[in-house]
């Protein structure tokens, strides 16, 4: 009998380890006030399937001035780079399904295409090609290694851009999409750098323009990401906060588990003391 009772008890011992494996509160998590879990990271996913459209310019249209505005569908979030005789001339976010930017033109025949890609800068496939003239003369252009560049809140973002052809000096202006604005002097045509820091996290439309001596101007617009937590200051600040949320109740029942079990043990002892 002696036995069996040990058994038993040892059993109830078990059972309450597993119960404390199972429910014990040995994980603590911090959930935002709107109820959800940031998780961050990266997923490989396959390249987006659906190609931009083109609506404006048609093909066959005829300009007397550079630049001119590119517009037309895309699916949204993700990035349209815009390519005028297979040289990129331009980038923005598909927004609303829509996409509209500025781009520079050569002089005589230009063939337009939109491409969009992902997070992971995967390319979809081509949009329609629109082909269009430019009846003017255009030699000063602005390009880039670099449709997106990104960077934390408060840190440099640095940017390479070439300026070709023209006439120098240049002025270059620009204007980095969270109201502010830089002025830069270019005595050559050449590669150089832009610094900007913002200081909150976001998605921002760059617009750089340039002129040269002779008053010939160009364009280039990019996307900038300034990745982080650093989100700017709203009325309601209370939405951003985080708070430590621990699970108690698994502890509550434990401890009743057991204090169950204990006192079942001990009256069982009673009964078999009493049989005896």
């Amino acid at each position: 009998m002696k036995c069996h009772a040990v058994g038993l008890g040892r059993g109830l011992l078990a059972s309450s380890l597993v119960l404390l494996v199972l429910i014990a509160p040995t994980k603590v998590f911090a959930e935002s006030e709107s109820g959800s879990i940031g998780l961050e990271g990266r997923v490989s996913t396959s390249a987006p399937t659906s190609a931009p459209i083109i609506s404006l310019p048609e093909t066959d249209s005829r300009f007397d001035q550079s630049p001119i505005t590119v517009s037309g569908s895309c699916v949204s979030d993700l990035l349209i780079k815009i390519f005028v005789n297979e040289i990129f001339s331009g980038s923005i976010m598909c927004e609303g399904g829509k996409f509209s930017l500025e781009v520079n033109l050569y002089s005589g025949e230009n063939k337009l295409i939109a491409r969009a890609y992902d997070d992971l800068d995967q390319a979809g496939p081509d949009s329609n090609t629109a082909v269009v003239y430019l009846d003017a003369s255009a030699t000063l252009r602005l390009t880039s290694k670099f449709a997106r560049r990104s960077a934390n809140p408060r840190e440099v973002l640095t940017w390479p851009i070439s300026i070709l052809g023209g006439s120098p000096p240049y002025a270059v202006i620009v204007d980095w999409g969270d109201g502010r604005t830089s002025l830069k002097s270019i005595q050559l045509a050449s590669e150089f750098e832009l610094e900007h820091t913002y200081l909150y996290s976001g998605i921002y439309k760059v617009i750089v323009r340039a002129v040269d001596i002779k008053e010939n101007k160009a364009v280039l617009q990019l996307v900038a990401v300034s990745k982080g937590t650093q989100t700017a200051p709203t009325s309601n600040t209370s939405n951003n906060e985080t708070k430590t949320v621990v699970l108690w109740w698994p502890m509550v029942l434990f401890i009743i588990f057991m204090i169950l079990s204990f006192w079942l043990g001990a009256r069982y002892e009673r009964r078999r003391s009493q049989t005896k």
